[in-house]
């Protein structure tokens, strides 16, 4: 076995645990790195070679505990529906103002 397949292997292994101690599914987990679920499963089934820069989200994302990350989550979660709200108002305004 070739170095770069241990160290991918190494690295399929770090994601289906991080993933796993998070709680997520791959559709979760994609949807935070922005790929679908099938990108994951590939990456995780080695099919697919994982990018480093998901590499390095993936030792990111140890460093948190899954309460840590819930809280992330929530956090972000309301961060996007304020963002959303302050959007629609201020397009009504924009609106209200051109008629």
């Amino acid at each position: 076995m070739e170095e770069k397949d241990y160290e991918n292997l190494q690295m399929i292994r770090e994601m289906k645990t991080t993933r796993n101690s998070l709680q997520m599914t791959q559709e979760q987990f994609g949807a935070h790195l922005g790929v679908t679920r099938n990108t994951v499963a590939r990456w995780e089934n080695g099919r697919l070679k994982i990018p480093r820069v998901v590499e390095l989200a993936v030792f990111a994302l140890r460093t948190i505990s899954p309460k840590q990350f819930q809280v992330f989550r929530e956090s972000r979660d309301t961060f996007i529906h304020i963002a959303k709200q302050e959007t629609q108002s201020d397009n009504s305004k924009n609106k209200k103002a051109v008629n």
